[in-house]
């Protein structure tokens, strides 16, 4: 997944958990909420993490190859209040990573759709 330069405005579809984390945040790109707006992806998922300075490293590491599928899995740790996303991962390789988030915990009830 090609990121943008710099955060761009994004529009998604409200939904528990994620969205009201995502309101909390330091926002350098606008994320609005709307019934009309982008539905809840992979790829829009790492898209707000891009707008997000403080995750944006997690959101260029997720774009990459074979990390992808686990942006849900990396979102909803964090939204679940869990900021102990391991940083010592940057610097591996994909699959050593992959390995990694693997081990995060399941998602909670509250999922994030």
């Amino acid at each position: 997944m090609k990121l943008p330069k710099t955060p761009q405005p994004i529009t998604i579809k409200p939904a528990p958990l994620f969205a009201e984390w995502l309101m909390r945040q330091e926002q350098q790109a606008p994320i609005t909420l709307a019934p009309t707006g982008n539905d809840l992806t992979n790829e829009t998922r790492i898209l707000c993490l891009h707008a997000l300075p403080e995750f944006r490293g997690w959101a260029k590491l997720l774009a990459t190859p074979g990390l992808t599928r686990f942006a849900e899995k990396v979102c909803t740790h964090l939204a679940a209040g869990r900021h102990t996303l391991p940083e010592q991962l940057f610097g591996h390789t994909n699959a050593e990573i992959a390995e990694a988030l693997k081990q995060l915990p399941p998602r909670p009830a509250a999922a994030i759709h």
